[in-house]
């Protein structure tokens, strides 16, 4: 089939012409054989229909062979001329995709008139391209464009004359073969079980049917939200980044999208520019979400969006994990919790700008090595519904209309807001905060380090302290966080213990210790503090004097009167050097250094045991210790059976 019409100024008839504005459906063109030849013009012009080249040879020497302004796909054949998509204003979205055949010729991309919400696309899956590819605008001439939004090459798979690299996706990976060509060989993307598939569409419905976790193979880009479907779902990030290019903002890069359902995120990264995750209600409130769960286990996660995580409070019974995860929320707040249900941080971190965690309702357990990072201002609250974005790091909220708080328990972790409290609770109502009862003790600190004084939410019975270290207070409760807070405490500091008991170990000298309560506080061992001695105790400091010797006492352990019948075989006999721990070197008896299993060295300032067990190793008759230490050797000598 040939046409000669068309000259050197653009003008003639294209030899095949499918659709046209008159025709109401798409009309569809399927070639399997023969040559169609339009040198001047183009051979088959797509304008409202579909092709399908199964095979046949198209040739175009001076013009396009195929000029595609809706569908056309390339399965086989050969093409001899250029292959393009176009789009404009007043057209449709094109798609050209060449997954077989032979292209000899460049393969363009063209958004014509920078038609704005009109993408012209090409997709190269397959097949061999034998000339440039190119993405671009058309305004008196091609103009080069990389603006996605307008036109877009995605090569996964093929050969190909010239580097595409440019345009590769999908994890597919470029290969110089022999001839100088380079190949595309796609990447698989998942795996579900013992299978792997090419995109998450296979995956996830491999997942239904299976129930077995996705694995991710590779990096995943993608501009959709992740569903939860119906069944039990894991993502296995495998080590890998997920990253949402989703522009809406009322959804996440993971989402529930049913009641009763279960999805859990784990190992690994995800970058989104929407929510990190969200458990929504459909139709107004209508369609709910109850009774289901949301988990990222050890995940970083990060999002430019103005909220991480969000539930919507006409759910019932829903449930946010963070285990061992990271979320970063530079430009807004971390987790919004308004429905009942728990909301669980468990040894997790959250660096969010203008509030942490706010619960409106349900339940919240702060655990494990948690901290909560607040940087920036409160934002002013203009309607009743949504977010309270008040600048806290903990914002427990009770409000009207909500479903009802149930308990919220910090058992550890650091929580800090630069410009408000740490832990902030109130009632609101009518754009209006009043004060918080908790007279049911609705909320219950046994742990952790904050900004503010949460004396308020204490449990009873736990041991508080402040420490105040040029000029700024940290507010610590429970007596192993206070203990150990205070060995880390720089010199110069004031450990003020307000409430129970400690018994304040290591630490350092120049720091003092002030006891405001009843409670029983001793230092470093010994010396005790009490309410009455209003200037505390100050731990002197240490001097030690270069090269003399440093000095060493001896013994027993405690009330034992022997010290090779202890019970277990350690701590038999004590020795305490005055060389600073941070010098010792080792232990020697009779001039032999002993493996470090024959006794145990600690600070105060150097302590060393020799166990029981190795005592009874040694020969009746006089012995000498050594403890070495770059501040000098010390050296005594025992007796054993005398």
């Amino acid at each position: 089939v040939k046409n000669n019409s068309g000259n050197t100024e653009g003008k003639g008839a294209s030899l095949v012409r499918v659709g046209d504005d008159s025709v109401a459906k798409y009309p569809g063109l399927n070639i399997k054989g023969g040559t169609f030849t339009q040198d001047n013009f183009v051979v088959i012009k797509i304008y409202r229909g579909d092709l399908f080249l199964n095979g046949g040879t198209l040739n175009s020497a001076n013009s396009y062979a195929i000029e595609d302004w809706h569908r056309a796909t390339i399965k086989d054949g050969t093409v001899n001329g250029t292959v393009a998509a176009w789009t404009y204003s007043g057209g449709l979205n094109s798609d050209l995709t060449i997954s077989g055949g032979t292209v000899n010729g460049d393969v363009t991309s063209v958004n014509y008139g920078n038609a704005e919400d009109k993408v012209a696309k090409v997709s190269i899956t397959g097949g061999t391209v034998n000339g440039t590819l190119g993405t671009y605008t058309y305004s008196d001439g091609l103009n080069p464009t990389d603006d996605a939004a307008k036109a877009t090459i995605k090569v996964t798979g093929g050969t190909f004359e010239k580097n595409p690299a440019k345009y590769v996706v999908e994890g597919s990976a470029v290969n110089e073969n022999t001839d100088g060509t380079f190949g595309v060989e796609k990447a698989y993307l998942a795996t579900v079980g013992e299978t792997s598939y090419y995109t998450m569409d296979e995956a996830f419905k491999a997942q239904t049917a299976s129930g077995e976790p996705i694995v991710m193979l590779r990096d995943y880009t993608t501009g959709s939200t992740f569903n939860s479907g119906t069944v039990k779902r894991t993502v296995d990030l495998n080590g890998h980044t997920w990253t949402c290019t989703g522009t809406d903002a009322n959804s996440a890069a993971f989402e529930i999208n049913n009641p009763n359902a279960m999805l859990t995120v784990k190992n690994g990264k995800i970058v989104s520019s929407q929510l990190v995750g969200l458990i929504p209600s459909a139709s107004g409130g209508t369609i709910t979400y109850d009774n289901s769960s949301l988990t990222f286990e050890n995940v970083e996660m990060s999002t430019t969006a103005t909220s991480g995580i969000e539930t919507n409070g006409n759910n019932t019974n829903d449930s946010i994990t963070l285990k061992n995860s990271t979320l970063n929320v530079p430009n807004g707040f971390g987790i919004y919790f308004p429905s009942s249900g728990t909301l669980t941080i468990d040894n997790s971190t959250i660096n969010a700008k203008t509030m942490g965690v706010q619960v409106c309702a349900g339940s919240l357990e702060i655990t494990g090595d948690s901290a909560i990072n607040v940087t920036g201002n409160a934002v002013p609250k203009t309607e009743n519904d949504g977010a309270i974005q008040d600048g806290a790091a903990i914002s427990v909220v009770d409000r009207a209309g909500y479903k009802g708080l149930g308990k919220v328990e910090v058992k550890n972790g650091s929580f800090t807001a630069k410009n408000n409290a740490a832990l902030k609770a109130y009632k609101y109502e009518n754009k209006t905060e009043e004060t918080f009862d908790n007279s049911s003790d609705t909320i219950t600190v046994t742990g952790g380090a904050f900004s503010n004084d949460v004396k308020d939410y204490v449990a009873k019975g736990s041991t508080t302290a402040n420490i105040t270290t040029s000029g700024e207070t940290t507010y610590y409760v429970g007596k192993e966080t206070v203990e150990a807070a205070a060995a880390k405490a720089p010199s110069g500091s004031t450990v003020t213990v307000t409430q129970g008991d400690a018994e304040l170990k290591n630490v350092p000298s120049g720091v003092t210790v002030k006891n405001t309560n009843t409670g029983n506080v001793t230092v470093n061992g010994g010396t005790k503090v009490t309410k009455d001695n209003e200037n505390g105790y100050t731990v002197p400091r240490s001097y030690y004097y270069y090269p003399s010797t440093p000095g060493i006492t001896a013994e027993l352990n405690g009330s034992n009167k022997s010290a090779t019948d202890y019970p277990g075989g350690d701590y038999g006999l004590v020795f305490r050097s005055t060389a600073a721990f941070s010098t010792f070197q080792g232990v020697q008896v009779d001039g032999k250094t002993l493996a470090k299993s024959n006794y145990t060295a600690e600070e105060g300032s150097t302590v060393v045991y020799l166990k029981a067990a190795y005592l009874k190793t040694l020969a009746a008759g006089k012995h000498t210790i050594t403890i070495l230490s770059t501040a000098g050797n010390t050296s005594m000598d025992f007796t054993v059976g005398g």
